[in-house]
Order: structure tokens, then sequence, then C-alpha cells
């Protein structure tokens, strides 16, 4: 599968989504860090110990959520779905654009991902962080 997409429905409403697809260390370092070249080669080099630039990765591109529908597990529970509909084998990357957000709890506590770039190491956005690694479960 190149692309998985989830969404949480209530009644008729899509409340929360997500959605990631597979694509390469550079590719991703290329497409969300256009303005640093710097950046670049540091997310690069960061990959490399997760996946070589001839493997694949699934990047987790975003998650999102209705206001009024935060904090009630939804992007827990479409993420755990994801998991299960994406290749076993496979090393997941996920960027977050603020370090203080639920997130970052579902990386490290759920899918057990390592934090390879970490606040204040981004030149761009000092509070975004990056994961990398096999998921749990």
């Amino acid at each position: 599968v190149g692309a998985i997409g989830k969404l949480a429905i209530i009644g008729d409403v899509v409340v929360a989504f997500n959605w990631g697809y597979l694509s390469s260390p550079t590719k991703i370092a290329v497409a969300k860090w256009e303005t640093s070249r710097e950046m670049q080669g540091r997310v690069v080099k960061a990959l490399d110990t997760y996946a070589s630039e001839l493997q694949s990765i699934f990047y987790l591109a975003e998650c999102v959520t209705a206001d009024g529908y935060e904090n009630q597990g939804l992007q827990k529970q479409l993420v755990a779905d994801m998991r299960r509909s994406a290749r076993p084998d496979i090393t997941w990357v996920v960027r977050t654009n603020a370090y203080q957000t639920p997130m970052v709890r579902i990386c490290e506590n759920d899918l057990g991902l390592t934090r390879i770039i970490d606040i204040n190491q981004d030149i761009v956005n000092p509070d975004r962080v990056l994961y990398a690694g096999r998921t749990r479960g």
C-alpha cells in the first residue's frame, strides 16, 4: 500500500482523520525542510540509522482532530488502526510542529518511536521534533 488514510466519523460528521504515505529519507527531507539544505542533510543523516536510501519509510503526514473532539483518544485509535494496515516491517517517521502535542505521546508511548531530532535541533522551527522507528504492536 502506498498511502493510508483513516477517518473518525460521529453521526455524519468527520471529526478526525490522519494519513500517511511511503517515501524515502531524502524525499521526506527535501519535501518537509524545503527551505534549508542544512536541515535536509541532518534529517537524512538521522534517518540513516533506521532506513537506508534504498528502503521505503512510512511518513505519517497529518493527524487532524476537529475542535471539541480533542483529547478523546480519536487519533490514538486512528493511528492504531493505521498501524494494523501498514506493512509490519517498515520504519515509521513522524514530524510534529510543536513538541507539546498529543502526537508526541502517541509517538513515544503507543508507537514506541525514538525522537531523532529533538527540541531546538531543527534550525527552521526549534519547537519541531522528528521521530522514527519500527512501531510496537
